[in-house]
């Protein structure tokens, strides 16, 4: 799978920087991303869980990854990337 480092860059530019963090407990779990002052964003994750764990521990581990990969995250490894390939270009 080729991955669009140009677009992901771009998306990441264009969403809340982070950091995101998991709240909640039980099954009532979300993302919460900055938003304004008063009111962040709260994201969700919808479907099915078709990895056989869908049990609360998993929903956890879960939303702690899409945290995890906010865009602050991602930017950096983009950052890093780069200049790695940079000093391997020839």
């Amino acid at each position: 799978m080729a991955i669009d480092i140009d677009n992901l860059e771009k998306l990441a530019q264009a969403a809340s920087r982070g950091p995101w963090k998991v709240r909640g407990m039980g099954e009532d779990f979300f993302v919460e991303a900055p938003g304004s002052p008063d009111m962040p964003y709260r994201l969700d994750v919808c479907g099915d869980d078709y990895t056989g764990h869908g049990d609360d521990e998993q929903r956890r581990h879960n939303f702690e990854w899409i945290a995890a990969a906010d865009p602050s995250a991602i930017l950096e490894l983009i950052e890093r990337l780069r200049a790695a390939e940079g000093c391997h270009a020839q």
